[in-house]
């Protein structure tokens, strides 16, 4: 029986699952788990992560916010992150409710797809945007 060698751990985005099988169907000596969308795979001297990702694509921006400002306004700092005024006071959701508003209009995009992903009572957040097929 002949040794598996494995390159040191990785971690790997693959866009859809049939990738992922693709990859453990040409490395023989693997033993696979999968626990909520991401597959472990190891053998003797190493362990290899796979996010497995539905065919739908997602973003992840970072947020900096500015409750009780005048206007509403987006100011975009480089190609993931911005910085973001709103009018609302922050209490009970509001403000999260009015920057997720502004981030639907901004990425003319549904509100449903955007989710605040860390930073409920923070000014800092981020949020993951669902694109359509861009």
């Amino acid at each position: 029986m002949s040794k598996c060698l494995l390159p040191p751990p990785l971690i790997l985005s693959l866009s859809s699952l049939s990738l992922a099988s693709f990859a453990f169907n040409k490395a023989k000596c693997f033993s696979v788990a999968l626990f909520f969308g991401v597959c472990l795979i190891s053998s003797s001297n190493s362990l290899i992560l796979f996010s497995i990702f539905s065919i739908n694509k997602f973003m992840k921006i970072f947020v900096k916010v500015r409750p009780k400002a005048g206007e509403n306004k987006i100011e975009k700092i480089d190609n993931l992150s911005y910085k973001i005024c709103i009018s609302e006071e922050p209490k009970n959701g509001k403000a999260n409710l009015a920057v997720i508003k502004l981030l639907s209009d901004y990425f003319k995009v549904s509100s449903k797809d955007i989710k605040l992903v860390s930073g409920f009572s923070s000014r800092n957040k981020i949020f993951e945007i669902k694109e359509d097929g861009r």
